[in-house]
């Protein structure tokens, strides 16, 4: 399976490959070739913004790759729908909820509206 490109957690050099975390934000990186955030090798002490999956939906038999934020503190991902075929983003809260939504826009609006804006 390819990486999601070159602006992954692991080509950036606030990962510490051998703690498998973010020195940045001090935060245990899992998925390390499909996570990134705005700070990406970049000279800086705090963290801007969230932490970000860097997702593959299918819809309509094309595939697209986007960057969306992490929701709650917790990785979002794609799934292959029940009826299989397309994708769908699932995201799953503090309490456990899990969310799904038929594509990366229709999560986003959801984020917008759920996110504290100190976490944008």
């Amino acid at each position: 399976m390819p990486n999601g490109g070159v602006h992954h957690c692991a080509s950036c050099k606030h990962f510490d490959s051998k703690e498998k975390v973010c020195s940045l934000r001090t935060f245990p990186i899992g998925v390390t070739h499909w996570t990134t955030c705005r700070d990406i090798n970049r000279n800086v002490t705090k963290p801007n913004g969230p932490i970000y999956s860097i997702i593959c939906e299918v819809n309509n038999k094309g595939g697209s790759y986007c960057d969306i934020p992490w929701f709650d503190g917790k990785r979002v991902d794609t799934e292959q729908a029940p009826n299989g075929g397309d994708t769908i983003v699932v995201a799953m809260d503090r309490d456990g909820h899990r969310h799904e939504f038929p594509d990366a826009k229709s999560y986003m609006v959801f984020w917008n509206e759920n996110t504290p804006e100190k976490e944008k």
